[in-house]
This record gives structure tokens, C-alpha cells and sequence, in this order.
């Protein structure tokens, strides 16, 4: 007889198989069925578990690339983002250091265009200004009628003469008579171009004529001003 489980010889009569053990006894077509499809299903299983195994090894190489690809692209972007920040800064830094040469640059040309007008405009100044006072625009008097007072007198050289040092003499006289005299007086030009003159000599008539003496810088220039013979302001035009 064969052994239905390991296919050794037996005898016909042996019940048990004398390899394997078993018995020999005819295996019921149910029993049967129960050990192939047993075994069928052991065969499926382990199938099954290389199959999940395969699988899981692929899923993990594939999420592994994944992950590196990923990484790799966000390093990429960072280091991308970053050179142009740099490039931006450097840019704004060169871009700052132009804006701060160009100004001082400016600046520089700026003073010296400055102290350029200055100079020009001094020595506009000193060519412009002749070295003495060579003739007056106008002369006002003033006069309040007091014989004990004298007399005021605003006479204008021009602004250019402004700060000067000049020498005046008034005369004031009447019919060809001449008032007492104060002589020579030093005064300073103002801004507005005038020199005020006060004479504290007391005048008992109203003068008819005042002739001044301007002395500036070595230069005397002599005037002749006709006046009326009233009380209050009066301008003489020369």
C-alpha cells in the first residue's frame, strides 16, 4: 500500500505507514479536501505576505525619493532667494554709496560755486566802488524855526560808499553872510547810502545857502546848495 502522505511502500495489511507514522486507513474525500484546501490556503498566505512584503519595500523607495526630491527643492529655493536678497542689498548699498558720493560731490561743487560768487561778487564790488565820492544825489534839510538851534542835513553818497569814512564841513549863510562855522566833523556812512550831519550852531535867520565840503579818502568835493528861507523839511536836488 502507498502511503497517501509520504508515498512510501507498505504492506496491504500494515495500518500504519512505517516511514511516516500515519495511518493507512483510507482518508475520507472530506478530510481530504480539508488538508488541500488547508494547504492551499497556507500556500496563498505566504503569497500574499511576500506580495505586501515586495510592495512595501517599492512604497518605501518611492517615499524615500520623494522626500529627497522634495528637500532638494526647497534647499534649491532657499539658496535662490537668498543670492537675490544679497544682490538686492548689495545693489541698495551701491545704489546708497552713489546717492551719498553724488551729494557730497554736489555739495562740494556747491561750495565752491558759492565761494566762486563770492569772490566774484567782491571783487564786482571793489572794481564797481570808486575810491572817492565824486558826487551827491541829494541833500534834505531840516530846520524848527529855533534861533538857538542849528540845523539838520541828510545827504545821500550812495550805498556803495555804505561803512566809509568821511570828513564834513557845513557853512550855512544869509545874503552872504556866513553863520559861525563847526568845521570838520567825521562820519560814517550808513547802509541807505546817507550821512547825517547835526550843526549846533545857533541860526537867528532862516539860511538862504549851505555849501558843504565832503573830504573821503584824500578827495574833497565842494557843494552849493540853494535853500529857502522858511521853517520845516526841504530837499535840495544836485
Amino acid at each position: 500500500m502507498i502511503c497517501p502522505y509520504c508515498g512510501s511502500d507498505n504492506n496491504d495489511s500494515a495500518k500504519f505507514c512505517k516511514k511516516c507514522g500515519k495511518s493507512l486507513s483510507p482518508v475520507s474525500t472530506t478530510k481530504k479536501e480539508f488538508i488541500d484546501s488547508h494547504e492551499n490556503v497556507n500556500s496563498v498566505s505566504t503569497d500574499s505576505v511576500n506580495s505586501s512584503n515586495g510592495n512595501s519595500s517599492k512604497n518605501l523607495v518611492i517615499i524615500c525619493v520623494t522626500v529627497i526630491i522634495c528637500t532638494a527643492l526647497i534647499v534649491g529655493s532657499v539658496l535662490i532667494i537668498s543670492s537675490n536678497n544679497d544682490n538686492t542689498n548689495n545693489s541698495n548699498i551701491d545704489s546708497s554709496t552713489n546717492v551719498s558720493s553724488d551729494s557730497i560731490n554736489k555739495s562740494n561743487s556747491d561750495d565752491k560755486h558759492e565761494t566762486s560768487t563770492q569772490k566774484t561778487s567782491t571783487t564786482n564790488q571793489e572794481t564797481s566802488t570808486p575810491s572817492t565820492i565824486t558826487h551827491v544825489d541829494w541833500v534834505e534839510f531840516y530846520l524848527d524855526g529855533n534861533p538857538n538851534t542849528g540845523a539838520d542835513a541828510t545827504i545821500f553818497v550812495g550805498s556803495e560808499y555804505s561803512g566809509e569814512q568821511v570828513e564834513v564841513c557845513m557853512d550855512y549863510s544869509r545874503d552872504g553872510n556866513y553863520f559861525r562855522s563847526e568845521g570838520y566833523h567825521g562820519y560814517t556812512v550808513n547802509n541807505d547810502g546817507t550821512i547825517f550831519v547835526r550843526t549846533t550852531a545857533p541860526l537867528n535867520k532862516y539860511p538862504d545857502k549851505c555849501e558843504i565840503s565832503l573830504t573821503h579818502n584824500g578827495n574833497t568835493l565842494s557843494l552849493t546848495c540853494p535853500m529857502k528861507k522858511h521853517k520845516g523839511t526841504q530837499r535840495v536836488t544836485l
